[in-house]
């Protein structure tokens, strides 16, 4: 990559000295404390790969939403994470300038990736109450974009076993549908089971894939996204 964009709220009470470094090396520190607000800063490198990484100072709470990247001329590429815990209705919150719906409407992409199973599962979130929040984000973010929709790690509490996982992948191929965006199961990667998954190597913790699973669904995603063109 040759230019990044960090994308971050303002919010009264948010941390008072974000760093950007890069490469180790720290390239600016600021403030997200302020009236609610999203906003972006760019910065310029040399032409290679990169390490980004993002700090905060003691006072206040850190929140980035997202991170651009991308070499010369070419099309950006947009991450944007969610955090321990996080479910559907925390992807598609509305409620402040920093939520992650009105962040990734910001951002505005042309392609989105959604993977937002294994804390849902986690917390027995019914499958009706799933699917609005998963369908409201995607209606949002169709504006812009095309994208995919992705089965998580078969986390391994009850939600795989009492049928929630397939409920989940029922409800995601039918918004995949509606949106003309894709569908992709990321349990072919790794196994349908927690049981699998673990016995096969590629689980981290009770609800989480670990490196050889992560680069397994990585690398299966990649694939059927480029075997779809893009």
């Amino acid at each position: 990559m040759s230019k990044f964009r960090v994308w971050y709220p303002k919010e009264s009470g948010l941390n008072t000295a974000l760093t950007v470094s890069i490469d180790g090396s720290l390239v600016e520190t600021f403030s997200q404390a302020g009236t609610a607000s999203m906003n972006v800063k760019e910065y310029s490198v040399s032409s290679a790969s990169h390490y980004i990484e993002i700090g905060g100072g003691a006072t206040g709470t850190m929140y980035l939403s997202g991170i651009e990247a991308w070499d010369g001329s070419s099309s950006p590429v947009a991450l944007v994470s969610g955090w321990c815990a996080g479910t559907s209705a925390n992807l598609n919150g509305a409620s402040s300038a920093y939520d992650h719906r009105p962040a990734a409407v910001s951002v505005a992409p042309d392609f989105a990736v959604l993977y937002c199973t294994i804390n849902d599962a986690a917390a027995s979130v019914a499958g009706n109450t799933y699917y609005a929040n998963i369908e409201a984000l995607v209606a949002a973010l169709s504006v812009t974009a095309n994208g995919c929709l992705c089965v998580g790690f078969p986390a391994n509490n009850a939600g795989v076993t009492n049928g929630q996982y397939e409920t989940y992948s029922r409800v995601l191929r039918n918004i995949a549908a509606d949106y003309n965006w894709f569908f992709y199961d990321c349990r072919q990667d790794v196994g349908r089971s927690y049981l699998r998954a673990n016995s096969a190597g590629k689980a981290y913790d009770g609800n989480h894939p670990n490196l050889t699973g992560s680069d397994g669904i990585a690398a299966g995603l990649h694939s059927f996204l480029s075997g779809a063109g893009l």
